[in-house]
């Protein structure tokens, strides 16, 4: 995943392309287009938000093969946040 732009404003891509959210659903992939993310910290973490909130949520949690729509906010039964750490 590459992050570019500032603490206050980034974009991010992964190897399938942009990153976005569209009606509520985060998601990446080369026919996505990119939103404007932001970090914010929590204790020592250093957290993505959108539209100023850390919470992403699906309706399970994945494992194996088995993938989850991923949600922007907490309406879901899984919460997730996405930390940022440098590699």
């Amino acid at each position: 995943m590459t992050l570019s732009g500032t603490t206050s404003s980034f974009t991010m891509t992964s190897s399938k392309g942009p990153c976005g959210v569209s009606d509520g659903v985060f998601a990446c992939g080369k026919d996505i287009t990119a939103s404007s993310f932001a970090a914010a910290t929590s204790g020592s973490s250093l957290l993505v938000t959108y539209t100023g909130s850390s919470a992403f949520s699906s309706t399970g949690v994945p494992s194996g093969t088995t993938v989850y729509t991923v949600y922007t906010g907490s309406s879901h039964a899984q919460d997730y946040t996405l930390s940022i750490v440098s590699a």
